[in-house]
C-alpha cells in the first residue's frame, strides 16, 4: 500500500474545515453513531490519496470531498453513500484491498463500492458507451441505483475541471458525458445537474456555439436588468 505525500500545515486545516462542513450539511441523515463510521472513512481516504498532479495539481482528496459534497448537497444521499463516496477510490486503485471494507464497513457499503468497481469494469471494456443499450445495460448490472448515482456525481466533478486535461481529453468526456451520463442524470430525475452536463459537454465540444449561446443570453440578462 502506498500512502499519499505529506500534506501542509495550510492543507491540513483546509481539509479538515471542507469536511466539517461536509458533516454539517450531513448531519440530517446522521444516526447517532454515523459520524464515526464517516469519519474513518474519511481517515482511510485521507491516508492513502495521492496528488491529482496531471489534472488539477491538487491532493486527490479535495476531489474526493469535492464529489462527497455533491452526493450530500446536490443529489441528497446518506450516510452509506457518503461513506462509499470517500472510499471508492482506494479499492479501485488497489490502496486497500475490499476485504477490509468487508471488515470495517456495512455490508450495504461494501455492495455499493463493489458495484462501483463492476460498473466501472463494464464501462472500460464497452466499445459501444454511446448507446441506448448501454445505458440500459448499466442501469441493470449496477444493480443499486446509488451506483449510478455516485457516478453521475463523480462524472459532474470532473465536468466542472475539465479546463486541466488536454484538448483531446476534453472532447472525449465531453461526448461522453453528453451521451451518457447526461441522459442518465435525466432519467434520474436530477434535471439541474442534467442542464450542466449538458452545458459543459456543449462548451468543449462545441466552442462556438456555446460562445455564441452564451453572447446572446448575456444581451437578453443585460436587457433585462435594464428594463428592471
Amino acid at each position: 500500500m502506498t500512502e499519499a505525500p505529506i500534506l501542509t500545515n495550510e492543507q491540513r486545516v483546509e481539509i479538515n474545515i471542507i469536511y466539517e462542513e461536509l458533516l454539517r450539511d450531513a448531519s440530517v441523515f446522521m444516526e447517532d453513531d454515523s459520524d464515526s463510521h464517516v469519519k474513518k472513512a474519511f481517515d482511510i481516504a485521507l491516508k492513502h490519496k495521492g496528488n491529482d498532479s496531471a489534472k488539477s495539481g491538487r491532493h486527490a482528496i479535495y476531489k474526493t470531498l469535492d464529489v462527497a459534497k455533491i452526493i450530500v448537497n446536490e443529489i441528497g444521499l446518506g450516510k452509506t453513500s457518503l461513506i462509499c463516496t470517500l472510499l471508492y477510490d482506494t479499492v479501485h486503485n488497489n490502496q486497500i484491498p475490499i476485504s477490509e471494507i468487508e471488515k470495517e464497513f456495512s455490508p450495504q457499503v461494501t455492495e455499493i463500492i463493489k458495484g462501483l468497481s463492476k460498473a466501472s469494469q463494464l464501462y472500460e471494456r464497452s466499445a459501444a458507451i454511446e448507446t441506448e443499450n448501454f445505458r440500459q445495460l448499466l442501469l441493470t448490472f449496477a444493480q443499486d441505483i446509488r451506483v449510478i448515482l455516485i457516478m453521475v456525481a463523480d462524472r459532474l466533478h470532473i465536468m466542472r475541471y475539465l479546463g486541466y486535461y488536454s484538448n483531446e481529453d476534453q472532447v472525449k468526456i465531453a461526448r461522453e458525458t453528453s451521451y451518457l451520463y447526461a441522459p442518465l442524470a435525466h432519467r434520474l430525475g436530477l434535471y439541474t445537474i442534467k442542464s450542466e452536463l449538458e452545458d459543459l459537454s456543449l462548451k468543449y465540444t462545441n466552442r462556438v456555439l456555446y460562445k455564441e449561446i452564451a453572447t446572446k443570453l448575456n444581451e437578453t440578462k443585460r436587457a433585462r436588468d435594464a428594463y428592471i
